[in-house]
């Protein structure tokens, strides 16, 4: 995909390449595209990344290589326990407001480290604590379904995992919730905010698509 192609993308082609991406990635048929000379020379002029990614930064979770995208696609920005801090939120904010960007997807993975200390542990000490004090409501909301046996559809996952799909929800909100240029591209349909959850096991992404209160979400922050 060249820069020219990425320019005036929608949000949906751009998860539907993202959708390719990782089915050709999942079943073993990897292409590398946009990794030829021709690419780099035309990158080297500018970027338009068709889709921001956030992250985690998991060593099994590398996001251009899950997706089978090139030099120039992917806009990725990655913390352990994929959450948000002030420098994460504004590069994407820079990708969604100044490259464009038309896709946000906010990507989770099972058996994530970092969610199981902060499970295990509570929030940790040092420059670890900015990121598990993020972690920690998604963690206490996962101890209680589990407490209560109210865990429903996802009672089959584990305790882990549960608290690291409400975390990805909770990273939804955070960005619908705390960045006004976030929120301004999407309510202008400029941009669409998605949750996803990255099997390493299989190599598959499941997508949990837009946040199901995010109407709500932007309402309540237009009334504050």
């Amino acid at each position: 995909m060249s820069m020219r192609m990425n320019t005036h993308m929608t949000s949906d082609a751009a998860w539907a390449e993202l959708r390719a991406g990782n089915a050709r990635f999942a079943a073993g048929d990897i292409r590398h595209p946009n990794t030829d000379k021709e690419t780099l020379r035309s990158c080297s002029q500018g970027q338009r990344p068709f889709a921001c990614i956030l992250a985690c930064s998991d060593s099994r979770v590398p996001v251009d290589l899950i997706f089978d995208r090139g030099v120039g696609d992917l806009f990725v920005v990655q913390a352990a326990g994929n959450v948000w801090g002030d420098d994460l939120m504004g590069s994407a904010e820079y990708a969604i407001e100044h490259l464009a960007t038309p896709l946000l997807v906010v990507m989770g993975h099972n058996n994530c480290g970092m969610v199981k200390a902060v499970y295990d542990q509570g929030e940790l000490g040092g420059h670890l604590a900015a990121i598990s004090k993020k972690i920690v409501p998604a963690v206490e909301a996962a101890k209680k379904t589990t407490a209560s046996g109210q865990a429903g559809k996802e009672s089959a996952l584990s305790p882990v995992d549960r608290a690291a799909r409400i975390n990805v929800w909770n990273a939804v909100e955070d960005a619908l919730s705390n960045s006004s240029v976030i929120r301004a591209r999407v309510q202008a349909g400029a941009c669409e905010v998605i949750g996803a959850f990255y099997w390493i096991d299989k190599g598959e992404v499941e997508w949990l698509g837009r946040h199901p209160r995010q109407d709500e979400i932007l309402a309540g922050v237009e009334k504050t």
